[in-house]
C-alpha cells in the first residue's frame, strides 16, 4: 500500500514538470489613435523573424522594420502599423515556424 501512494504522490509530483515550453516569441500592443505599435520579443536565442501578418494581411506595416531581423533571448523590435489602429491578431513567421497571437 505504501508503494501504491508512493507511486502516486511521484506521478502527480512529476506530472507538473512536463509542461510545454513557452512559444519563441511574444507580442504587446500598444495603441495610439492612428496607429498601432506592436512589440515582438524573443524568449529564446537566435530567433529570426521572417514576417509579420496583422489582421489576416488586411493591415501592413513596412517590411525594413522587421524583415530577416535575428533576435537574442529578450531582444525586441517594434513595429509599427500606420493607418490600422485596430489591431486584432497577428502572426509572426519565424524560421522554425509560425505563431499566431489575438487581441481584444
Amino acid at each position: 500500500m505504501k508503494r501504491y501512494i508512493l507511486f502516486l504522490a511521484a506521478l502527480l509530483i512529476f506530472s507538473g514538470c512536463g509542461s510545454s515550453s513557452p512559444t519563441p516569441v511574444e507580442v504587446k500592443k500598444k495603441k495610439t489613435p492612428r496607429w498601432t505599435i506592436l512589440q515582438v520579443k524573443a524568449n529564446v536565442d537566435d530567433v529570426t523573424i521572417e514576417n509579420i501578418i496583422i489582421n489576416g494581411g488586411s493591415c501592413e506595416a513596412p517590411a525594413e522594420q522587421y524583415e530577416k531581423k535575428t533576435l537574442k533571448s529578450s531582444e525586441s523590435i517594434s513595429v509599427s502599423t500606420f493607418g490600422c489602429a485596430n489591431v486584432t491578431s497577428i502572426q509572426v513567421v519565424t524560421k522554425t515556424g509560425s505563431y499566431d497571437f489575438s487581441f481584444k
